[in-house]
């Protein structure tokens, strides 16, 4: 009883229940409840991680999550900065989105991975979490050049992905619907790198249009 003990442990919530308590822990603002997201500390890529910064140390695709999944009774964002891109003006290079489960294995080599959906640079959509007709929904072509800001911003409501650039929405794509309560019951943000010199930094629970302002600002 936090009452009576103010450093009295959290009791601890059974695997089978983890997900309910966390849509009552975000609907009510249960803040001891509430788990500060970060990029996965704990992977097997040459990505150099410092807290949520990461950088690309080798040639070839290296991806990382983060280490718990979006909140899922609330509007939540995640945004990246690109603080360095030596592959930018080329096709791909770089991708950012979410995928269902923390990858493992070779899916840490690769962008093509079951049960996601990422943006990549200079490309668009990709990833089998959408139907083939949202990709079109989505601005395509988009580069992630040095110090532009992509976010992503997920709708429980309308189980739905929000992408922006910038701080200005280039389109909304719609989760598979038979994938909700299972593949894609949770969702993880990824971030796959390609080019060594690669360096972005994640903000988690972003605002987006907090990101704007600051965009302008910087600008001036």
């Amino acid at each position: 009883n936090r009452r009576l003990r103010v450093d009295a442990p959290l009791p601890v919530v059974p695997k089978t229940q983890l997900r309910n308590m966390e849509l009552l822990a975000e609907a009510w603002n249960l803040t001891p409840f509430l788990r500060e997201n970060r990029v996965n500390p704990v992977h097997t890529t040459s990505l150099h991680i410092v807290g949520n910064t990461i950088e690309a140390t080798h040639p070839g695709w290296q991806l990382v999550s983060s280490q718990y999944a979006l909140p899922l009774a609330n509007p939540y964002a995640f945004e990246v900065r690109i603080r360095s891109n030596p592959g930018a003006g080329s096709s791909g290079g770089m991708a950012i989105g979410v995928c269902g489960h923390v990858p493992v294995g070779n899916e840490i080599h690769s962008i093509l991975l079951p049960d996601s959906v990422m943006y990549t640079s200079g490309n668009g959509l990709i990833g089998n979490a959408i139907d083939h007709a949202e990709v079109a929904n989505v601005r395509p072509g988009c580069s992630f050049e040095e110090g532009c800001v992509f976010a992503v911003r997920h709708e429980p409501s309308t189980h739905s992905l929000q992408w922006f650039l910038d701080g200005e929405l280039i389109g909304s794509s719609a989760l598979r619907e038979e994938l909700l309560d299972d593949k894609m019951r949770l969702l993880f943000p990824v971030f796959a790198l390609y080019v060594p010199g690669q360096v972005v930094q994640v903000q988690f629970r972003a605002s987006i249009g907090a990101t704007r302002v600051a965009l302008t600002d910087e600008r001036r």
